[in-house]
This record gives structure tokens, sequence and C-alpha cells, in this order.
């Protein structure tokens, strides 16, 4: 009789607990396609951001600044995240945790220099100021929304930022990150960076 209801526990287990691996496994799979679709759009965006800097004289045009040198390493964390993602998606299962932890890792790491190219900014258009903080934490808060399904990330050195954005981690879908940041170059005055 004991060993019936161990068994029939086991069953009752099983089809409680499978369903829900089985929506956690596939949701996993869809947070790496999810982050897939963002990166050019998250991309599409700082270059916006790049450009009403520029078009404002804030930036200088041109390599060699120290401003260039952060904005190259966010524009590299960019093509970091997309080919972590992509090995990923290609591994083998015995290789995925680990890859899914250096996508966890380069996710910081992109944080981090957005952090450090917004406190290395001094802006004196107030207007431009609020408008690039606001695409910022959209980028930011965007890039955080996806760390909670995925690994903690590896330790690694931080780099302290004085002037950091504070951010609070949003998922959102393509559509909603295109319609936030359109949203807040139109509430300022700017052209919309999507169409």
């Amino acid at each position: 009789m004991l060993t019936r209801r161990r068994m029939f526990s086991s069953i009752i287990g099983i089809a409680t607990l499978g369903p829900t691996l089985l929506t956690t496994g596939c949701w996993l799979s869809t947070v790496y396609k999810e982050i897939l679709k963002y990166i050019g759009v998250g991309l599409q965006a700082f270059q916006g951001a790049l450009d009403l800097l520029m078009g404002a004289g804030v930036i200088p045009a041109g390599e060699g600044t120290a401003i260039s040198i952060v904005i190259n390493l966010v524009k590299s964390g960019f093509a970091d995240l997309q080919t972590a993602v992509n090995e990923y998606e290609q591994a083998p299962a015995a290789n995925k945790a680990t890859l899914a932890q250096r996508i966890s890792t380069i996710i910081g790491i992109l944080e981090n220099n957005i952090q450090n190219f917004w406190s290395s900014l001094t802006i004196p258009n107030p207007q431009l100021a609020s408008t690039i903080e606001g695409l910022l934490s959209i980028i930011l808060s965007t890039l955080a929304g996806f760390l909670p399904s995925l690994p903690a990330p590896s330790p690694q050195q931080r780099v302290a930022v004085r002037g950091k954005l504070t951010i609070t981690p949003q998922k959102r879908s393509v559509k909603q990150f295109k319609q936030d940041i359109n949203g807040v170059l139109t509430a300022n005055g700017y052209k919309q960076v999507f169409n």
C-alpha cells in the first residue's frame, strides 16, 4: 500500500511539475530570441541619442576622443551580446549554462558602459539632457529586464560610475520599446527614431 502511495505521489508530482518545466524551458528559449530582436533596435536608439548629441555639438565628430572610446565600447557591447546569444542558440545542451552566464555578464558590462557614457557627458541644454536621459534609461531598463530570466553573471570588475541613471528593469516587446523611445523624443520636440 505504501509503495502505491509513493508511486501515486510521484505521478502527481510529475503531472504538476511537467507543464511548469516545459513552460519554463520554452520561455527561457524565448528570452534569447527576445534579446536578439532587441539588439538592433537598442543599437538604433543609442545611435539616435548620439545623433542628437552630435547635432548639438555635445559630442565632437571623429575618433580618438575619450567619449568616442566609450561609444565604441557600447556599440561593441551590442555586437558581443548578439554573438553570445547566437552561440548559445547553436550550442549543445552541455554548454548552455556557461553561455547563458556569459550573456548575463555581457549585459552587465553593456549596462556599465552605457552608464559610463552618460556620466561622461556635459549637456548644457536641459531639454536635450532630459531627452538623452530618457532614451538611455529606456535602453538600460530594457537590458535589465532580461536579467531576471538569466543566470547570475560571473563576477566582474565594475568601474565606479558617477552620475548613474536610476532605472527599474522592465520587460518590453520591440514594439513597446520603439513606442517608448519615440515617446521621449516627441515629448521633447525631437524627430522620432522609429517609423
